[in-house]
């Protein structure tokens, strides 16, 4: 039998402990904040360290660990729970005590295990667990052996007014509790903190003003179960200020059947670190809150254009683009942008601006901001607004400001163009009455006469068209007549480009309630598309070069609805371009011949006058437009 050690011996052994046990802690600290621990330090420390899978499959065991167990690496790679060193006697508690520490972490979770000569020896557990992007990936638990430990604790029993010296010695709140909740010893921080007679008063009376014990309680959890339990807790000073404590609590002396008899419970006070972080999320909190008031987006991104932060604005628009490529996840292109402002920015310093239409089909004005990050490397704060619809109403301005010029000038141009053409027809009509019907003479006077009313009648269109209609009112419509006066403005254009435009229309369908200029427009956007779309196909005539255009009644709802159609069998839109096609500047022409804002103006006058534009289209085949607007009802005027 090996002789009993003496107290010094005890006392220096215990700190070698307590040393061992700083450096463990060290070691956990480095693995928490580093997303990819140090292979050379896993193989190279002196304390066991697993690597543990969701499945609980072994991952990983350093050399250390081999040592101690006696277990090869290739005994136990792969190898899942209960595992080799699990004791018989104690595979309940142990395996329930893994379950809890794989799910929430362990702080020194102390566990017996065995050798695999099936020698027993104790541990204590620091385990965590390692996350990406809120991932859980995997499990390291860090090993100290503390089989002399548990033997000194067993000698060290009837010496705690030593080891209550020797904690009292540290720098955090200690004190020591019994199962009543009364403290029977504290440190002299503790005293400073809250008094210098506590012993005697109740825990919870002491620190937190309660006629109760807290809930949950820590001392209690641990009295319950024997292990270690902590929680940030809120206590109040001997000034009467409130501190913020994270508390840690852990049986320290037992009674002789094994029950917990003493608990110490250590406590750190991180007041001023919790103020620091509740100020600091207040001012996040502020700036995401102006930044989303504003309606901005904001992300950073790097030297590398990798994505390293994003608001809730581009997150709930791009999806998560958090170590994506800027141009990727933004603007869905494989290079950096033409003329991109962040790589100017991190250049020069500066701040630049750049106008883009993103991947979502928004335009956006992007503000870089450079700044040098903890890293010491420069990087950029990108603001993007969202301008889409100030570009789209400034366009709609400017257009609405050119038709009401062209409509003076159409005015204008058209009195002076109705004074001959009245004259001839008049003058026409003047030889129809002279000569006989049968004669070559009255034949060409009826000729001369049905032109002028022909070019009577184009003017007539060309000054509707141009008129501006801010202030017309909604009137009924006859379809067959708006379509008709349409095709007379364009029909010129139609007729050299060498296009079949097949109409059926009927005179008799219902009207519908609506502004004439503006359906007008809506109708020689969709016609010109479709020139450009057959042009594209068949430069030549062709006996496909046709544009079909149908009208038709229909219930939609119990409603009436008037249908119009376009179909062509031009080149057709891209699968991947469809959705986009509406959006305002979103164009598949070539730069300089569309300004992508057509349809996005057509849809917008369809929906204001209470119908649906809708598009489908094969690439290579065909294009069908369909616009439907509610019927004039019998008690609309």
């Amino acid at each position: 039998m090996s002789e009993k050690p003496n107290y010094e011996e005890l006392e220096r052994r215990i700190k070698e402990l307590e040393r061992e046990a700083v450096t463990n802690n060290e070691v956990i600290e480095i693995l928490q904040e580093n997303k990819e621990f140090n292979v050379s330090l896993l193989k190279n420390s002196p304390h066991p360290i697993i690597v543990i899978n969701q499945d609980t499959s072994i991952r990983y065991v350093n050399p250390a660990l081999e040592k101690l167990t006696g277990f090869s690496s290739a005994e136990l790679i792969d190898s899942k729970a209960p595992y080799p060193w699990w004791t018989e006697e104690t595979l309940q508690k142990t395996a329930a005590d893994f379950t809890i520490a794989i799910r929430n972490g362990a702080q020194k979770l102390e566990e017996v295990f065995q050798k695999k000569n099936g020698e027993r020896f104790w541990v204590e557990i620091t385990s965590f667990q390692v996350k990406k992007n809120g991932e859980f990936m995997f499990y390291i638990s860090n090993w100290v052996e503390i089989t002399e430990r548990k033997h000194a604790e067993k000698a060290l029993l009837e010496s705690e007014e030593k080891l209550a010296g020797i904690i009292a010695s540290l720098p955090d709140h200690m004190s020591m509790i019994d199962e009543q909740y009364n403290i029977v010893w504290t440190n002299d921080v503790a005293k400073s903190l809250f008094g210098p007679d506590l012993v005697g008063l109740n825990c919870y009376r002491a620190y937190h003003g309660h006629e109760k014990p807290c809930e949950p309680c820590v001392v209690l959890q641990s009295f319950e179960d024997g292990k270690i339990h902590d929680h940030q807790t809120e206590v109040i000073g001997v000034d009467g200020n409130k501190m913020v404590f994270w508390c840690t609590a852990n049986v320290v002396t037992w009674h002789a059947d094994g029950r917990p008899k003493i608990v110490l419970e250590v406590s750190r006070n991180i007041t001023n670190q919790e103020r620091a972080k509740e100020i600091l999320q207040s001012e996040r909190d502020k700036f995401q809150g102006v930044l989303n008031a504003l309606g901005e987006g904001m992300y950073i991104v790097n030297q590398d254009f990798i994505v390293e932060y994003q608001n809730d604005l581009l997150k709930d628009r791009f999806g998560d683009t958090i170590g994506k490529k800027c141009h990727a996840a933004y603007m869905g292109s494989d290079k950096p942008c033409e003329k991109c402002p962040t790589l100017r920015t991190i250049k020069t310093g500066k701040i630049h601006h750049a106008e883009f239409v993103a991947a979502d089909g928004r335009r956006y004005e992007i503000s870089s901001s450079p700044f040098t990050d903890k890293d010491g490397n420069i990087k950029a704060i990108e603001l993007a607004k969202d301008v889409t619809q100030k570009k789209a109403l400034a366009a709609e301005a400017m257009r609405a400001g050119h038709l009401a010029s062209i409509g003076e000038l159409a005015a204008g141009v058209a009195h002076e163009i109705n004074n001959p053409t009245h004259a001839i027809i008049n003058l026409a009509q003047i030889l129809l009455n002279e000569f006989d019907q049968k004669s070559q003479e009255y034949d060409i006077a009826g000729r001369i006469s049905k032109e002028g009313d022909r070019i009577a009648d184009i003017v007539g269109s060309l000054v509707s068209f141009a008129r501006d209609d801010r202030k017309e009112e909604k009137s009924p419509i006859n379809m067959h007549e708006i379509m008709s006066d349409t095709l007379a403005l364009t029909q010129a254009q139609i007729r050299k480009d060498g296009i079949d435009v097949k109409v059926d229309i009927s005179p008799d369908l219902p009207k519908i309630i609506a502004h004439s200029q503006q359906l007008q427009q809506v109708f020689l956007n969709i016609i010109n598309n479709s020139r450009y779309a057959l042009n594209q196909k068949y430069p030549e005539t062709h006996e496909d070069k046709i544009l079909e255009i149908l009208g038709e009644e229909l219930n939609i709802d119990t409603r009436s609805y008037i249908r119009i159609t376009f179909l062509d069998r031009g080149i057709g839109i891209p699968a991947n371009e469809i959705e986009n096609v509406m959006n305002p500047f979103y164009s598949s022409k070539p730069n300089g011949i569309g300004t992508g804002l057509g349809l996005s103006i057509s849809h917008g006058i369809i929906d204001d006058n209470g119908g649906k534009l809708s598009i489908e289209s094969i690439e290579g085949e065909f294009t069908k437009v369909t616009i439907d607007l509610p019927a004039r009802g019998k008690d609309e005027s």
